[in-house]
C-alpha cells in the first residue's frame, strides 16, 4: 500500500475511533472477522512470495488494503460468472494459490452475508446493504447477495431483468450504440445506421436527429436519455447515470422499500411492489439550445446553471460543451432519484412539486445532492464521502479557518426562499453537504438510517423543525458538537492526502 494512503486510512480510523461510542455488536463482529480474514490473506501472500509467486502475493496484499472509514464503498462487480477451474495452462502452484485465495474470500463473504441478515432483523437496513455489498465484492457469485443487488444468473453472466429481456430479443449492448440487434453490429461498426426500417449512413442519421424533438433515444435499465448531441454521447451519459443509480439504490434502500419489503427480500420472497421506473433525461448538443428549450417553463436564470431537474415535468436536463459540469449531472440526477423513486413521493410530486415551498429542512434537499457530488471511482469500487471533494474542502476551511458554523437549530428552520436568499448561500451549501456526510459516516454510520428516514419525511411533507432530533434521538446542540468533532477527524485524515 502506498505510504500516503496508509497514513490517510490510519489517521482516519484513529481520529474517528476517538469520537465513537463502543460499536454495535454487528460492527464488532465484522471488525473481528475482517481481522481474521486479513491475517489469513497476509499469510497466504507471504507463502506465495516464498514460492516466487510475486504477482499472486501482490494481488493478495492489494485485496486487503484497509477500508477508509470516511468512505462508503460500492464495488463494481464482474458480469461473467467465475469459471469453475483456471485455464488449463495455469502453473500448478498458481492454481493452488488461487484455490486457497478464493476459499478464504467465499468463506468471508458467507459470514458477511450472515451479518447482513442479522442487521435486517435489527432494522439496520443501511448497515445490512453495506454488508451485502462487501459480501458481493469478496464473492461476486454469491447468489443471495447478487439477488438482493438486482441480478440473476443468465447464460453464465449476472444480468438484470431488463438486460435479460434485451438479450432474449436477440439484442446486445454496444458501448457506442447501446442496445442494438446482434445482426446489426457489423453494419453499425462500418458506419451505417438502421432507421425507420432501412439502412442509412451515419451522417444521414445525424441529420435526422439534429433537433432535440427528434433526438436519439437511449434506453438503459433505469433511464430514457433523449439527445441530439450524438448516439455515443447519449450512451455514455446513460452509463454514468446508471452507475449513480446503483450507488444511490444500495445506499438509500429505506427511502423506497419498507421494512416488510426488506424482510421479504432477505428471506428470498418477492420484495417491493414498485413498478419499474425509467427516469427521463434530455441531453442537449449545446447550452444555448438547453436555455431556449427551457426558458419558457423555468423562472430561474438558466445561464448560470449547468443542468436542471424540472420536478413538475419529472425530467432532468443537461447539455454538452465547455460549460457542462459532471458534478451538476450527479447533483440534479440525485434530485430526480429522490423525487421519483418512492411511489408516494412521485405521486405527490407529479401533482405539485410541494417540497420546494416547505417551511423547514430545505437544507437537506440540497445537502444530499451536494454530498452525492463526492461520488468517485477508485480501485474497482465507487466511493461516497471522504474529505477531499470541493464541497467538503470548502466546509472544512470555513469551519476551522473562519469559525463558520450555522447551528442546526437555525439550519433546519430554513425554507427554500430563506436559504437561497442568504448572502452566504455557497457556505450554507458547503456546510449542508458536510452535515449530510456527518450523518452518513459518523460512528460507523450510526445516523445513516435516521438520515434516510429524515429524507423520506421531508419529501413526503411530514417533517418539522424537530424531525432531525426526533429521528436521531439526540438534541440538535449535541449533534452540532458531534459534527464539529467529525469535521476535526476528517481534517486530520485529509491533511496527509493534501501534502505533496
Amino acid at each position: 500500500m502506498p505510504s500516503s494512503l496508509a497514513t490517510v486510512v490510519l489517521a482516519a480510523a484513529a481520529a474517528l475511533a476517538l469520537l465513537a461510542d463502543p460499536p454495535a455488536g454487528i460492527v464488532e463482529q465484522r471488525a473481528a472477522r475482517d481481522a481474521e480474514f486479513t491475517t489469513a490473506v497476509e499469510k497466504l501472500a507471504t507463502e506465495a512470495a516464498g514460492k516466487g509467486l510475486d504477482a499472486e502475493a501482490k494481488t493478495a496484499r492489494e485485496w486487503i488494503k484497509p477500508r477508509n472509514p470516511l468512505l462508503l464503498y460500492s464495488p463494481k462487480l464482474p458480469v461473467a460468472v467465475r469459471p469453475s477451474a483456471p485455464p488449463a495452462d495455469t502453473p500448478a502452484a498458481s492454481a493452488e494459490w488461487d484455490k486457497q485465495f478464493w476459499a478464504l474470500r467465499t468463506s468471508y463473504a458467507d459470514d458477511l452475508f450472515t451479518l447482513a441478515r442479522q442487521a435486517i432483523k435489527d432494522r439496520k437496513a443501511s448497515l445490512a446493504y453495506e454488508l451485502v455489498l462487501a459480501a458481493a465484492r469478496q464473492n461476486p457469485d454469491h447468489a443471495d447477495a447478487r439477488r438482493l443487488l438486482g441480478y440473476k444468473q443468465y447464460l453464465d453472466h449476472w444480468r438484470t431483468d431488463f438486460e435479460i429481456r434485451q438479450l432474449k430479443e436477440n439484442k446486445t449492448w454496444h458501448e457506442q450504440f447501446g442496445w442494438i440487434r446482434k445482426d446489426h453490429v457489423a453494419r453499425y461498426n462500418q458506419g451505417e445506421r438502421f432507421n425507420d426500417g432501412k439502412w442509412i449512413s451515419a451522417n444521414e442519421d445525424a441529420q435526422l436527429h439534429s433537433e432535440i424533438a427528434d433526438g436519439w433515444q437511449i434506453e438503459t435499465d433505469h433511464y430514457l436519455v433523449t439527445t441530439n448531441k450524438g448516439l455515443a454521447e447519449g450512451v455514455q451519459l446513460g452509463q454514468q447515470l446508471e452507475a449513480l443509480y446503483r450507488v444511490w439504490q444500495h445506499t438509500f434502500v429505506k427511502f423506497y422499500a419498507t421494512s416488510g419489503d426488506l424482510t421479504n427480500l432477505f428471506a428470498g420472497r418477492a420484495g417491493t411492489t414498485r413498478k419499474p421506473i425509467r427516469h427521463k433525461v434530455f441531453y442537449f448538443r449545446s447550452k444555448p439550445e438547453y436555455i431556449r428549450y427551457l426558458q419558457h417553463s423555468v423562472p430561474n436564470d438558466l445561464s448560470i446553471t449547468a443542468g436542471f431537474y424540472h420536478g413538475d415535468q419529472q425530467t432532468a436536463y443537461f447539455f454538452a460543451g465547455p460549460e457542462s459540469d459532471p458534478s451538476t449531472v450527479v447533483h440534479e440526477a440525485t434530485h430526480q432519484l429522490f423525487s421519483e423513486t418512492n411511489a408516494e413521493v412521485q405521486r405527490r410530486s407529479s401533482q405539485n412539486f410541494f417540497w420546494l415551498r416547505k417551511k423547514h429542512n430545505f437544507w437537506l434537499v440540497e445537502g444530499i445532492a451536494c454530498y452525492m457530488e463526492s461520488l468517485t471511482e477508485r480501485e474497482g469500487q465507487f466511493a461516497l464521502g471522504g474529505g477531499t471533494d470541493p464541497r467538503m474542502q470548502s466546509a472544512l476551511i470555513r469551519l476551522f479557518r473562519d469559525n463558520y458554523q450555522v447551528p442546526l437549530a437555525e439550519l433546519v428552520d430554513l425554507n427554500m426562499e430563506n436559504l437561497q436568499g442568504r448572502k452566504d448561500i455557497a457556505s450554507v451549501y458547503g456546510q449542508s453537504a458536510a452535515v449530510v456526510s456527518f450523518l452518513m459516516h459518523y460512528d460507523n454510520g450510526r445516523y445513516r438510517d435516521a438520515l434516510t428516514d429524515y429524507l423520506l419525511a421531508v419529501y413526503l411533507g411530514k417533517d418539522g423543525a424537530d424531525t432531525l432530533g426526533k429521528l436521531t434521538g439526540v438534541k440538535l446542540e449535541e449533534l452540532d458538537k458531534q459534527f464539529r468533532d467529525y469535521m476535526q477527524a476528517t481534517l486530520k485524515a485529509s491533511v496527509p492526502a493534501a501534502s505533496p
